[in-house]
């Protein structure tokens, strides 16, 4: 019997064995998922083939990013079908386009803003583990230095905020080409670039509650009222940024708290996804559920 998620209009039919048949050594992490314009499949995901890429039916087409892309979080896909990847530790967004060429680079690969960040190495190896590295160990861990900076994130927003960027967690790009990026775990703002890479405003502050707080901001999207929609862990907000660059401030309901990942249809449909409640959530404009999806294996 098929598997049929969501309500109402909103009705999906899980395609089973769909993308499952990869050819041996391509392995998937953690994954994000964009599609172009010619319905091939990108996934960017934390394995020794970071960039993944599909035809509409499930099969390989090509790999790119070895040895670059080397911990994968969010991903973007513009009208161009450029892609715009943040890379955890390498503490940067870096676009592609569609064939794998790199065509800018926001932030200093390799240089968290935050100079008391460190353990990037640890990390990156430990994703790797988890997927494919059976056998191998993560480098070692001093005993007498003191807890990792990303498990205290976890737990408590960081200490303070800082410019251009601690674990970049995702990336959008609104109508006019500006980059939005959210600036992540290891910080507490969402950034905004020219379609150049000029970095034009910051906003955000170390809390949980109060506007203009952030705790691992996770998720950006724009749509097409050049709002600006971030998802965080704790809750789901809604930026509005007026013409003269200044953002006012819409808290949605408390029941869309630990959201991971955003989308934004034509028709002004916000798609937000839960990873521990394995389950989606699809929203009007005013923030009114009007469906929800979950399955096993979801």
């Amino acid at each position: 019997m098929a598997t049929v998620v969501g309500s109402g209009a909103h009705r999906y039919e899980l395609e089973e064995g769909w993308g499952r048949d990869l050819p041996e050594g391509i392995v998937l992490g953690q994954t994000a998922i964009v599609t172009d314009r010619e319905d091939r499949v990108y996934l960017f995901n934390r394995s020794l083939h970071p960039l993944i890429v599909l035809d509409r039916d499930g099969e390989l087409v090509t790999t790119w990013g070895e040895g670059l892309l080397t911990s994968a979080h969010g991903m973007f896909i513009d009208r161009d079908d450029n892609l715009y990847l943040p890379v955890m530790f390498g503490h940067a967004v870096l676009k592609f386009d569609r064939e794998g060429n790199e065509l800018l680079r926001l932030g200093t690969f390799g240089v968290p803003s935050d100079p008391s960040w460190w353990g990037d190495e640890h990390h990156a190896h430990q994703m790797l583990e988890e997927v494919i590295l059976e056998g191998t160990q993560p480098p070692p861990r001093d005993p007498c230095l003191p807890e990792y900076p990303l498990h205290r994130a976890l737990r408590e927003p960081v200490a303070e905020a800082h410019g251009p960027f601690t674990v970049p967690t995702d990336a959008a790009v609104a109508g006019n080409g500006d980059i939005f990026v959210t600036d992540g775990y290891g910080n507490a703002r969402v950034h905004r670039f020219s379609a150049a890479g000029e970095l034009l405003l910051s906003w955000g502050r170390p809390g949980r509650t109060a506007p203009g707080e952030f705790h691992v901001p996770h998720g950006v999207w724009v749509d097409a009222d050049d709002r600006v929609i971030v998802g965080r862990k704790l809750s789901l907000k809604t930026l509005e940024l007026a013409r003269k660059g200044l953002v006012r401030l819409q808290e949605c309901p408390n029941s869309h708290k630990r959201s991971h990942d955003l989308d934004v249809d034509r028709d002004g449909t916000v798609t937000v996804e839960y990873r521990r409640q394995h389950r989606h959530t699809l929203l009007r404009k005013r923030v009114r559920c009007i469906a929800s999806a979950s399955a096993p294996g979801f």
